[in-house]
This record gives structure tokens, sequence and C-alpha cells, in this order.
């Protein structure tokens, strides 16, 4: 998520929009945040995840934010890095080209 708020930030409205992804996506990743109940046609069971209200989202993002945010920013940081990197040796490369041409 932290990747996707460095290289698109215009992908979220608000740093609370950022947050309450965040937050379903830490929460997707327990079995607890998923509702199951029986299809009556089928006799399978369905899931889908259950919502929460804005407020307990607020309340869980300061809970993820100290542990998460430090290491997201790293990461983000790196990849960007690496982006840099990759886009100067492509640069680099045609430089070369051109200059055999």
């Amino acid at each position: 998520m932290y990747l996707v708020q460095d290289l698109e930030p215009y992908r979220f409205k608000s740093d609370q929009a950022f947050w309450t992804q965040l937050v379903r996506m830490v929460r997707g990743l327990t079995t607890a945040n998923k509702g199951v109940w029986p299809d009556p046609k089928t006799g399978k069971a369905k899931t889908a995840a259950k919502e929460t209200p804005p407020r307990v989202s607020e309340v869980i993002a300061l809970y993820i934010r100290e542990p998460l945010g430090v290491c997201g920013v790293w990461l983000a940081d790196i990849e960007r890095k690496e982006e840099e990197r990759k886009r100067q040796e492509v640069l680099d490369f045609y430089a070369e080209l051109k200059e055999l041409a």
C-alpha cells in the first residue's frame, strides 16, 4: 500500500482514504475479518469481508501506523531508488547506442 501511495499519489483522495485501505488490507490477513454462511442453492460456504465503521478503522490505523509506517516508507524509498537506477541504466544504454551511430 505504501508503494501504491508513493508511486501513484493521486490514487487516494486523502490520507484517511489511504489509512482505511491499509486497515482493510491488514484485516484481510486474518480469518476473523470474514463472515461465513452456507449458500442454500449450492450448499457451499460463502465468505465476505465484514465492513468496519469508519471510527473503528481510525482506531486500528492508530495502532498500525507506527510499526508499519517506518517500514512502509523505507520500502517505498528503496523501490523509488531502484526504479531510478533502472531508468538511468536505460538512459545510459541509449546514450551509448547514440555514440555508436
